[in-house]
């Protein structure tokens, strides 16, 4: 096994402003995408890249409301997170890359085996899969709202058997820093660790329905099982995802 997976997600808290509906940070998601670009381009052979992203302000903003019938609050947030993702995306393509959008509601039944085979593909054909998080089928006439780390946590068994991967990590680009509650950062989470950490984590601020900073680590933590590493990157996030996929994990929270 010589193959390499990265995962980069980037936080929907980190691309737009979560107290604001809509409001997208065009700047910080123009030079995120230069530096997926440059790595993207020196990357080795038998490297793969998957990219994800939040919903930020635009689906949690429509989670939170009030929908005349659950068909409609799906197709809401459906339609937001195309939004989205469309940013995203011309972000991603003007940047130089071959980028191509997966939404895991086309793919991913949460009452079904994960069919991954169209992002497999991609990957296998050098292109760059762009996921998020989504409103999802969930059996017969039901649907249920996914975060972006669940639709990782379904899709990541598949990657490690079928990519013959020698080894994985995900990098969690966010705006909030795990730290405590005295302002240090917290280097390093193991399942040891965590009944001290998640003391100091505070609940996700503005439009939130999926649980914040706990809710991308618990996830974390049983990847370490998987032999993943993930890493949450914050405070200056161009520089330190720059650093991160040069393997430089110095100003990273590892879980390991």
């Amino acid at each position: 096994m010589t193959n390499r997976l990265t995962i980069v997600k980037l936080g929907g808290s980190l691309i737009t402003d979560k107290h604001v509906p809509d409001k997208f940070h065009f700047d910080l998601m123009e030079q995120l995408a230069g530096v997926l670009a440059d790595y993207f381009a020196k990357r080795d052979s038998g490297e793969y890249l998957l990219l994800a992203h939040g919903g930020g302000s635009f689906a949690h903003y429509q989670a939170k409301l009030k929908h005349h019938t659950p068909a409609q609050a799906w197709s809401a947030v459906r339609w937001a997170m195309q939004r989205i993702n469309h940013l995203v995306m011309n972000n991603l393509l003007s940047a130089g890359l071959p980028a191509i959008h997966y939404p895991p509601s086309a793919w991913l039944d949460l009452s079904q085996p994960v069919f991954a085979s169209p992002v497999l593909s991609a990957m296998n054909q050098g292109l760059l899969p762009v996921i998020h998080g989504d409103q999802v089928p969930f059996g017969p006439g039901q649907s249920q709202i996914v975060s972006t780390e669940q639709v990782i946590d379904r899709l990541l068994p598949v990657l490690l058997t079928e990519l013959d991967l020698a080894s994985a990590r995900v990098l969690l680009v966010s705006n909030s820093p795990v730290k405590t509650k005295q302002g240090q950062l917290i280097g390093r989470i193991s399942d040891q660790t965590w009944p001290e950490v998640k003391t100091h984590l505070y609940p996700a601020s503005g439009f939130d329905v999926t649980g914040g900073m706990q809710a991308k680590v618990k996830p974390a933590l049983a990847w370490a099982k998987q032999g993943v590493v993930s890493l949450v990157l914050a405070g200056k996030p161009v520089l330190h995802l720059t650093l991160a996929l040069q393997q430089d994990y110095q100003h990273a929270t590892v879980i390991k």
